[in-house]
């Protein structure tokens, strides 16, 4: 092993208990809601709870899943065009048609769905924990269709960030040195191991730790290297919003805090409530031996020897006291969190909004989208490039020259009436196509419904009623004011022959 070796696993050891692995761990457990509460509460409270009232509302899942919810309401689109510097004529138009038949394959692909299931899962890793990274890879091992060929072997996988742990070339965290994925697994022999895969431009190196934990120079050993035949580094590194950091930032971290302060008044009001939620009885001036329960249930008669003993109550304990600042840190949570309430259904007891009314509340949580959308399809057109080389170097086809983008569907709120008539508006002044008018309303295929809307108007004109009725509605107006008569047949002319 070299000194360049050396170096880059002592920096993975450092990575390995570096913040950004424990702050993943933290907000893993926010999100799957395994909070700590006893270390947030005081002693004698912790006493009173015994275990037993540990309440709490997880806000950070539901924070993560609104941001995926919003971005990956509607599967995304690919979209293919010919390279800005070049021309598109018909050769170039068709080729565009099999390049882009050819990526929604591979995206569509089982073990892919990247356009749908795999996007929601990219996108919850990056809120959940502020980064994501995705892995372009040919797998032969998959059998080859007849019909799609080696496009069912090109595989896209989305990595937890906690196993992956990239090498920038500068601080400004552009261009990437060597990545480095480790994946647990198992020798020969069933012995659990540990495998890391480093991968450079021109080559990929294979290590393994018997360890388990590959703490020591020692604990890893270099078990082969092979040539990268692409070129490029397939990693694509998705970070969590726009800074000039090596990782993004979690959606989860800005509102820890809140969130604690939200299960310790939760927990404070059931502590409260266990003590005082039931009117007490107290009696003064009477004797009883130490630890006697008197009955109070109703029916029963209270007798005290005492002329000038006293029964009083202690009415139940007010909970207004917890939920007013409750009630603040949830509004203080919704805003720093960019969510809207009316995203998790709560509308503040106010009617149905109106679809501009609901865009304008909804305007938070896009603003808040927007940024990691748009990083999401930067890191996706470059990704396309990597698919596109791939195919040119196994021989399949060279759609090297045109490009490929990703598309993420409007995700804020619509009112389809206010639509269709915008539309309708827009169609009737001549400002848009057939076509787009379709498509704004949702047709997914213009061209096949126009087909159909010209069939129907075919068979309508030809055969249709409309026709009858057009028909003879012409022959009256000719007749009007005209006079029909009949003229007797003349003898001896056989029928169906004209008069002499």
């Amino acid at each position: 092993m070299n000194m360049v070796q050396e170096s880059y696993l002592a920096w993975l050891s450092q990575q390995e208990e570096s913040e950004r692995i424990e702050a993943y761990k933290q907000c893993e457990n926010y999100y799957n809601g395994e909070f700590d509460l006893e270390e947030l509460l005081p002693e004698r409270v912790r006493k009173a709870l015994q275990q037993e009232l540990s309440i709490s509302a997880n806000f950070c899942k539901a924070i993560v899943d609104a941001k995926m919810e919003y971005l990956c309401s509607k599967p995304c689109s690919l979209v293919v065009s010919g390279n800005a510097y070049g021309e598109v004529n018909e050769e170039t138009q068709a080729r565009i048609g099999e390049c882009e038949r050819d990526l929604y394959h591979i995206y569509n692909h089982e073990y892919n769905s990247l356009l749908d299931e795999s996007m929601g899962k990219l996108v919850t890793i990056c809120g959940k924990k502020g980064d994501v990274f995705v892995k372009l890879f040919h797998d032969d091992t998959i059998p080859v269709d007849a019909t799609w060929g080696i496009l069912d072997q090109i595989q896209i996988r989305v990595l937890d960030p906690q196993y992956v742990f990239p090498r920038y070339r500068d601080d400004d965290y552009q261009r990437l040195e060597y990545v480095i994925i480790k994946t647990p697994s198992l020798d020969e022999d069933g012995t659990p191991i540990m495998k890391a895969q480093v991968f450079y431009p021109d080559h990929v190196d294979f290590y393994e730790d018997v360890t388990e934990n590959g703490s020591q120079f020692s604990d890893w050993e270099l078990v082969g290297t092979q040539d990268n035949p692409d070129g490029f580094i397939p990693i694509q590194h998705i970070k969590n919003g726009v800074s000039d950091l090596q990782y993004g930032i979690s959606d989860i971290r800005p509102i820890i805090d809140l969130q604690n302060a939200i299960n310790k008044t939760i927990t404070d009001l059931f502590v409260s409530m266990d003590n005082t939620a039931f009117q007490r009885v107290v009696i003064s001036g009477a004797l009883s031996k130490p630890g006697a329960k008197i009955n109070m249930s109703p029916g029963n008669v209270l007798e005290l020897l005492d002329p000038e003993s006293k029964v009083s109550t202690i009415e139940p304990g007010e909970v207004s006291a917890f939920l007013q600042p409750l009630e603040k840190f949830i509004d203080i949570l919704h805003k720093i969190a960019k969510v809207p309430k009316i995203a998790f259904g709560d509308n503040d007891g106010g009617g149905v909004p109106s679809g501009y009314a609901l865009r304008v509340q909804y305007m938070p949580l896009e603003l808040k989208s927007s940024p990691l959308r748009e990083i999401i399809k930067n890191q996706f057109n470059v990704l396309n490039a990597k698919i596109l080389k791939m195919l040119k170097r196994l021989g399949y086809a060279d759609y090297t020259d045109l490009e490929a983008s990703l598309e993420f569907n409007d995700g804020l709120p619509v009112d389809d009436a206010a639509v269709t008539d915008d539309t309708i508006k827009l169609k009737q002044e001549k400002l848009i196509s057939r076509q787009n008018a379709m498509k704004r309303v949702g047709v997914e295929d213009a061209e096949e419904e126009q087909k159909l809307i010209d069939e129907e108007s075919f068979q309508e004109e030809t055969f249709g009623i409309g026709r009858v009725s057009t028909e003879a509605g012409i022959v009256a107006q000719a007749l009007q004011g005209a006079t029909i008569t009949a003229e007797a047949q003349p003898e001896n002319v056989p029928p169906g022959q004209m008069p002499k």
